[in-house]
C-alpha cells in the first residue's frame, strides 16, 4: 500500500512539473491557480499501525503544506508517588499540494509528504518530578523507541458551502501515521 501511494505522488508531481497555466487544456490547466489560498486546521491521527492516537494541527499556504501532531505522556503530571508504564509520541510533515481534479465549488489535491516521527514507550515515575509553570511534572524513560523518516501521502478535499465558507478534509497515511483532518480556507486571490 506504501509503495502504490508514493508511485501515485511520484507520478502526480512528474506530471505537475509538465503542467502549464494556460486555457490549453495541458495536464492541470488552471488548476494550480487553487494554490491561491492558506488553510489552518486540526488532525486527529493514530501512530504505530492504530496503536497510539494523537492530535495535531495543519497548515496550507500558496499549496505548502504543513503538519504537528503529538500526544503527551498520560502520567506526566500525576501526584501519586508511584511508576507507570507510559508512552509519548510526535509527528511533523511537510509537502506540496498538487491539484489533479476539479468539480463545481471543489477540488481534489494530492499532497506528497515527508517528515518525523518518535513513537516511545517506557516508564513515568511520579517519585521523580520538579515543579514547573504548570504544577507537577513526572520524568519519563523511555524503554523502547521507534523513529525516523516518515513519508507518505495525503488527499484534500476541498468544498465551499455559503454559510461556513470553503473547507478542506484530509485523509493522509505515512509510514507512521494515518489521520484525518478539518480546515478553514481563505482565498488570497480575494484578500487586499
Amino acid at each position: 500500500m506504501k509503495r502504490f501511494l508514493l508511485s501515485i505522488a511520484l507520478l502526480t508531481a512528474i506530471t505537475s512539473c509538465i503542467a502549464q497555466d494556460t486555457d490549453k487544456p495541458v495536464f492541470f490547466p488552471k488548476l494550480f491557480g487553487l494554490n491561491k489560498s492558506c488553510s489552518v486546521g486540526l488532525i486527529g491521527a493514530t501512530m504505530d499501525n492504530f496503536s497510539y492516537g494523537a492530535m495535531g494541527v495543519n497548515a496550507t499556504f500558496y499549496g505548502f503544506y504543513a503538519d504537528f501532531m503529538f500526544w503527551p505522556t498520560k502520567h506526566g503530571n500525576s501526584i501519586p508517588l508511584d511508576k507507570w508504564e507510559d508512552h509519548r509520541q510526535m509527528a511533523f510533515h511537510a509537502g506540496y499540494q498538487i491539484p489533479f481534479h476539479y468539480y463545481d465549488g471543489g477540488s481534489i489535491r494530492l499532497i506528497p509528504l515527508l517528515g518525523y516521527a518518535k513513537i516511545e514507550e517506557g516508564i513515568t515515575d511520579g517519585s521523580n518530578y520538579y515543579l514547573g509553570d504548570g504544577g507537577i511534572v513526572n520524568s519519563f524513560t523511555a524503554t523502547n523507541k521507534k523513529s525516523g523518516l516518515d513519508y507518505g501521502a495525503a488527499l484534500a478535499f476541498s468544498n465551499a458551502d455559503k454559510k461556513i465558507g470553503r473547507y478542506n478534509f484530509y485523509l493522509g497515511y505515512t509510514r507512521y501515521t494515518a489521520w484525518i483532518g478539518f480546515a478553514v480556507e481563505f482565498d488570497l486571490r480575494n484578500l487586499k
